[in-house]
């Protein structure tokens, strides 16, 4: 004898708690990941600026990002890359300390003749997002 909560092959599709439990059960997944995908995707940057300054041995990088967040990074990279630092190498990541941010780098005093023209990149990240400026100083 059928009972009340079991499906005959003929008769409709009745709700029961073991339709629902198995529907939830493939639902909580989906719903998980879907409220989880804008906290990673999410930037509230709305725009980087970038400025080298220097003196004979001594490059200023100053990163200021509006809409900087706990967390964002800065990667800095110059090209030619022939530069010899002495100490810490400004080039490479960093995590950005505030809206603005100054890395410096001083280098030997082995200035080219005819002076160079060296670009400094700059690659902020923001959870998903890249904003790139770029900025140049002669040497």
């Amino acid at each position: 004898m059928a009972d009340a909560n079991d499906l005959i092959e003929d008769s409709p599709k009745h709700l029961s708690r073991r339709n629902v439990v198995v529907g939830t059960a493939w639902a909580v997944p989906v719903v998980m990941g879907v409220g989880a995908t804008p906290a990673f995707a999410a930037s509230s940057i709305s725009g980087v600026t970038a400025v080298v300054s220097g003196t004979n041995t001594k490059v200023t990088f100053d990163v200021t990002v509006v809409g900087y967040t706990a967390g964002d990074t800065v990667s800095v990279s110059i090209d030619p890359s022939d530069l010899t630092w002495t100490g810490t190498d400004p080039t490479g990541s960093h995590l950005l300390t505030g809206s603005t941010t100054t890395i410096i780098g001083n280098f030997k005093d082995d200035a080219h003749t005819p002076p160079i023209v060296y670009t400094a990149t700059f690659s902020v990240t923001s959870g998903s997002n890249t904003f790139t400026k770029v900025a140049s100083f002669t040497w």
